[in-house]
């Protein structure tokens, strides 16, 4: 088979075509640097074509259309939806929603509310919209205050949960020693 050289030209004389070692494809080459050579103009046209390809891209994002006063309009597609909020079935209390007007927290100075007398009073008026609501212990488990019903929650690490009003801790403060005498322990 007689074939020329895509690359240089050379009229090559190829016996064993099935064989021979410079072939891409259907394409016949007469030496190793003349497929090189090719390989390396294939690789230059993906690279320029790739090149292309981004800029192009880069050019349509950069086209952005102008309303008349010159400020960019909106980007054509769908308009976002809007979500329903279903409205209250029976009005419990669960359903409503508290808003930062609504949920502001009156600090009363008593003793019971300054907990043993760790806490100073506040001197001033208190708007926050978050407070301290539980104090944890590894080893006696967490504490959290229940302002609707007015009384200390202590849940303990394995789970058991008591439910007391601060009074009832103050007493079980001050008994737990003779309790813990008359029980011998």
């Amino acid at each position: 088979m007689m074939s020329t050289c895509p690359v240089c030209g050379k009229l090559t004389c190829i016996h064993w075509p099935e064989h021979w070692v410079y072939k891409r494809g259907q394409t016949y080459y007469c030496s190793a640097m003349c497929m090189d050579v090719d390989i390396v103009r294939d690789v230059n046209i993906l690279k320029q074509v790739r090149e292309d390809r981004r800029k192009r891209k880069e050019a349509k994002k950069m086209y952005n259309k102008l309303k008349k006063d010159g400020t960019p309009a909106k980007k054509s597609g769908p308009k976002p939806k809007k979500v329903e909020v279903p409205e209250p079935v029976s009005g419990g209390e669960w359903e409503k929603v508290e808003t930062p007007e609504t949920n502001k927290v009156e600090i009363v100075e008593t003793p019971e509310r300054q907990i043993g007398g760790l806490c100073p009073p506040p001197e001033v008026e208190d708007d926050r919209l978050f407070h301290t609501a539980a104090v944890r212990s590894k080893k006696l488990g967490t504490f959290y205050y229940d302002d609707k019903h007015g009384t200390i929650d202590w849940r303990h690490p394995y789970g058991e949960e008591i439910s007391l009003f601060p009074e009832d801790y103050r007493l079980l403060r001050d008994s737990i020693d003779m309790i813990l005498h008359v029980l011998g322990v």
